[in-house]
């Protein structure tokens, strides 16, 4: 399971609302894009938002991919070393079309 979707699975549980989960942390149309998969968001965020709901960011049962991996892909881009980062991306695509 992604972040984003653990975030919202929780949140929803949680009978939350963006807004409430959101506050103080980031912008609700932030945090839909992080639920969305459709940005990777720093860790400390993840890290609030995850506290937030009451959940311990560190128990790697709520991650897929694992929390290494993205980490070492989200710095990759970070400090743009792109091809590595693609390089990650393609090992991780070849390796979901295998467990499918």
């Amino acid at each position: 399971m992604e972040y984003g979707k653990v975030l919202r699975f929780h949140r929803v549980k949680q009978g939350l609302t963006q807004n409430q989960l959101a506050d103080g942390i980031i912008s609700p149309a932030y945090l839909s894009k992080i639920e969305n998969d459709q940005t990777v968001p720093a860790f400390e965020v993840l890290e609030h938002l995850y506290e937030r709901l009451g959940l311990d960011f560190h128990d790697s049962s709520y991650h897929h991919p694992s929390k290494e991996k993205l980490k070492e892909w989200y710095e990759m881009i970070v400090f743009k070393r792109i091809e590595e980062a693609r390089g990650i991306k393609g090992r991780t695509q070849t390796t979901k079309r295998y467990a499918e």
